[in-house]
Formats: C-alpha cells, sequence, structure tokens
C-alpha cells in the first residue's frame, strides 16, 4: 500500500516547475537561481573572467559575484517586468550582491556592493563606512534600473546605522558596460 502512495505522488512532484535561468517564474530566493548551473555559466559569459578587488583581491569578478550572490537570499522581485534577485555574502552581509535578468533569461544587470578595504593602497580607518556599488550592464544608459538598484542598496544600507557607529554612507556608483569576455 505504501508503495501505491509513492508512486502516485511522484507525478505530482515532477509536475512542479523547477527554479532555472529558463524558468525565473519557479525561482522564490536568489538562493535557488544561483544553485542553477545555467545561472553560474550566464553570469560567467556576462561578466567574463577578468580579475578585480572588490572582495579579495585578484579575485575574479565572475566569482565575487557568485560570492555576493550566494549567501543568505532575499525573495525574488518583479520589476517592470524583470527579475531582481538580491542576497549577501556568507557572513559579511555588509556586502551584497543583485542580478537583474529578463523574462527569457537573460542578464541586464549585476550589482556588487563592496568596501574599499580588500586593496591595501585603499584602506584607512573608514573605509568599512564607505560603501561602493559597481554595475555590470547590458545597457549602461537605463537610468531607471540604476535608480532601481541604487535605491535598493541605500534602503540596506539604512538597515545597518545604528546610533553607535558612523553610518555606512553609499559613498560611489560605478557603472560598466558588461565586460567584454577575457579568458
Amino acid at each position: 500500500m505504501t508503495a501505491l502512495l509513492l508512486v502516485a505522488a511522484q507525478p505530482a512532484i515532477s509536475d512542479r516547475a523547477q527554479c532555472s535561468i529558463k524558468r525565473l517564474d519557479a525561482c522564490e530566493t536568489t538562493n535557488q537561481l544561483v544553485w542553477d548551473k545555467g545561472f553560474e555559466r550566464a553570469l560567467r559569459a556576462f561578466l567574463g573572467s577578468r580579475r578585480t578587488g572588490y572582495l579579495y583581491r585578484g579575485g575574479r569578478l565572475a566569482d565575487e559575484a557568485i560570492a555576493v550572490l550566494g549567501g543568505p537570499p532575499n525573495e525574488r522581485v518583479e520589476i517592470d517586468g524583470r527579475y531582481l534577485f538580491t542576497a549577501c555574502r556568507a557572513q559579511s552581509c555588509t556586502e551584497k550582491g543583485a542580478a537583474v535578468l529578463s523574462s527569457t533569461g537573460e542578464i541586464d544587470a549585476v550589482g556588487i556592493l563592496w568596501y574599499p578595504c580588500a586593496d591595501p593602497n585603499r584602506v584607512s580607518d573608514d573605509c568599512p563606512y564607505r560603501a561602493r556599488l559597481t554595475l555590470f550592464m547590458r545597457d549602461p544608459g537605463d537610468g531607471k534600473l540604476i535608480a532601481r538598484l541604487t535605491g535598493w542598496v541605500e534602503a540596506e544600507l539604512a538597515k545597518y546605522r545604528p546610533a553607535t557607529l558612523p553610518p555606512i554612507r553609499l559613498e560611489r556608483v560605478q557603472i560598466h558596460r558588461r565586460p567584454i569576455p577575457i579568458r
């Protein structure tokens, strides 16, 4: 009898949509999207393999984007016919990531919120309070999307303003056309 119940339940389980870059409506959180191998391939193709120093010196841009998107997730948000996925870096939730995808699964933007502390030449006593948002955009002229992502960051930073510490401020927003992949 138990075997019959398990067999009967299988079609219902397999009928559920599985989160993937092609089924973004099935992704409830950012983690579900980041775990999809198709998303990781698309992200690496979008960002290329250039080296950066946002989170750690000499890191690869795509790896750093995965790091900030792979920690504690937020729920998916729909904006202007697109999907916004956000999360923060594990064990460092003041560093954050965002990915905006079209309804067909194309990456329109990737954002990394970081601090100039990873580079020894930029370290200062106040570097943990000087946030920087770097956006890699398919269309760097999309002012509405830039404003939406900047607003998201400012709302997130407002959560980290206890009265006893200096406020974290958004020091700079850098916008780049998505890098041409360098292999």
